[in-house]
Formats: structure tokens, sequence, C-alpha cells
């Protein structure tokens, strides 16, 4: 199984705890898992989360310098790195944000990267964040990609160009996906995976029973109904998990 994340945050001890929480809680939960960690070759990454994998989990852990896209269609890293680098990987591969905690085996996506050649997850309805927008849209946090020859870099981008760069959703590559899988008629979504499998921790409850930590996302509505187990939990924007004091992140030692 091949996990991708990127680790672009600050060279900070708030965002390098939280990548190397993120290595373990992956390992842990798939300890047969080979990790990608791409960063930016010219701004570097920190020794400390080198230091961190290469000490408990050197042969599952890769760390891989890349470079940004000259003249991409739109001068950001989400897209003249993240999107670009991604569609330039070659073996079937899931991509996690590296703002996430896994909390359970990622067996399950994995087992469905050959169902469709890219599955998404949709963006929560969270308040705030979807307030307004009537068309559900991804949140490229989570990709499960099977065929990478459907992740084409130059057929995205002319897709950019065709629609004059005018998008219907919020982002920057998940909007471009968005609107690649629009243009194309093609469904990104899987009935099976829900957003448990990228769900935002700012309404997850998250407790350790026999050593082992588990989430449950909590409608903002009230709704019981609505409730979930929670497979990976996302600190997206304001929800970083210093921020929202999460239990998981004040408990983890990564010995900087």
């Amino acid at each position: 199984m091949n996990i991708v994340t990127i680790m672009n945050y600050p060279d900070s001890e708030q965002y390098n705890k939280m990548c190397c929480l993120f290595i373990e809680s992956v390992i842990i939960n798939n300890p047969e898992c080979n990790i990608f960690v791409l960063y930016d070759g010219v701004i570097g990454i920190s020794k400390n989360i080198v230091n961190f994998a290469k000490k408990k989990y050197d042969t599952s852990v890769k760390f891989v310098p890349l470079s940004r896209k000259d003249n991409a269609f739109i001068n950001t890293h989400n897209i003249n790195f993240k999107l670009y680098n991604l569609t330039k990987i070659k073996e079937p591969f899931i991509f996690i944000d590296a703002d996430t905690v896994c909390l359970g085996e990622l067996d399950f996506l994995w087992e469905r990267r050959n169902e469709k050649p890219f599955i998404g997850c949709l963006h929560q309805r969270i308040p705030k964040h979807l307030d307004g927008v009537k068309d559900m849209f991804l949140n490229s946090g989570v990709q499960v990609v099977g065929d990478t020859s459907w992740y084409d870099w130059d057929k995205i981008s002319d897709v950019h160009y065709k629609i004059g760069g005018r998008y219907t959703v919020k982002g920057f590559d998940q909007a471009i996906i968005h609107e690649y899988c629009k243009y194309h008629n093609y469904d990104y979504t899987h009935p099976d995976i829900t957003p448990a499998w990228n769900s935002c921790a700012g309404y997850t409850e998250v407790t350790k029973v026999d050593g082992k930590w588990s989430g449950k996302f909590i409608d903002p509505s009230g709704n019981e109904d609505l409730n979930y187990k929670v497979f990976i939990n996302h600190y997206w924007d304001e929800f970083k998990p210093w921020i929202i004091n999460c239990p998981i992140y004040n408990s983890f030692d990564y010995g900087e």
C-alpha cells in the first residue's frame, strides 16, 4: 500500500509534531504500508521530522525532494507543487494530507483503488465552510488514485483554459479536479467512501480505549442520526490540533 503526503507547513514545533503524528498514526494502523513524504527540494524539510521517521520507521518512510512546475496555470502551491507532482506518480497510491490522523486501517480504501481510476471524498457540510454553496464538491485531502494515467497534468491544464479559469467551487487543486471531472462527466465519488474518511477534526470527539484512539463525528446540528465513526481525522484550516486542544496531539511525544 502506497501512502503519499506532502509536507509544506512552516518549520515549527507545532507543525513538525503534527507531521510526525500523521506518520505514526498511519504506520501504527497500517504497518505494511509505504509512506512517501513529498517536499519542496528548494525549501527543504525539518530534520526533526526526518530524524523521527528514520529512528522509528526507517524502512517505511521515504522523503522525496521535488520541484515546482514553472509557468503553471495558477502559481500557487496547491497547483504548481501538490497537483503537479501528484500527476507525475506512476504507481497507484492514496494521498492523505499531513494535517490528519489515521484512526484505522486503510485497506478499505486501498481495496477500492481498482474500482474507479480516481476516487475523492465530498467536502462535509459544516458551519461557515459551505455556507451558500449549492453544489457539493471535492475535499482533496484524501484521494485514491488507482489508475495514474487518469491523473494527467496536461489534460487538467487544458480544462482550466477551456473553462477560462472560471471555477464554480472553492479551492485550487480540489477546484480544478472538480471542474476536470465535471467537464468529462466523471463521477469521482464512491458510495462506500464517505466523509468518515476525510472528516473535520473540529467536530470529531476522540477517545482512547485499550491504548487505541478512535473518533466519532458529532453533527453540529445535534442530530445524532448523522453522527458516524471517523477513520481519518482532518485538522483543516482553523481546526489545527493545538487550536482545538486535541488530546491525540497533546499526548503525542515525538522527542524533538
